[in-house]
């Protein structure tokens, strides 16, 4: 795990304890919105996507591809978007759920 990576994991534990972040299942094990306010009061919700490509997943709602086709984490964050690294929103969702990180 990078030093980057760690900062995140931090951030992303620490966000949820102090309840600056909450999870939202919208497809089980695939899909979730993160709400977050540890950037500012009103907050922002980011999209996390798992093996699915978060730019088309809605034309997969009634059928998900399976997650071989696209083995990744994706999220909405600016931070995601610019570095292509596990964010804090990420590593929430897999705190939340219990996967590795």
């Amino acid at each position: 795990m990078t030093e980057d990576t760690q900062k995140r994991l931090q951030k992303a534990f620490s966000g949820l304890s102090a309840r600056q972040m909450r999870v939202l299942d919208i497809v089980d094990g695939r899909i979730w919105a993160v709400h977050s306010t540890m950037s500012s009061r009103q907050g922002a919700i980011y999209l996390v996507t798992y093996g699915i490509d978060q730019w088309t997943w809605d034309r997969h709602l009634h059928h998900l591809p399976d997650p071989k086709e696209c083995p990744e984490w994706q999220c909405s964050c600016p931070d995601f978007e610019k570095r292509h690294q596990p964010c804090k929103h990420i590593l929430a969702v897999k705190i939340m759920h219990a996967i590795p990180v």
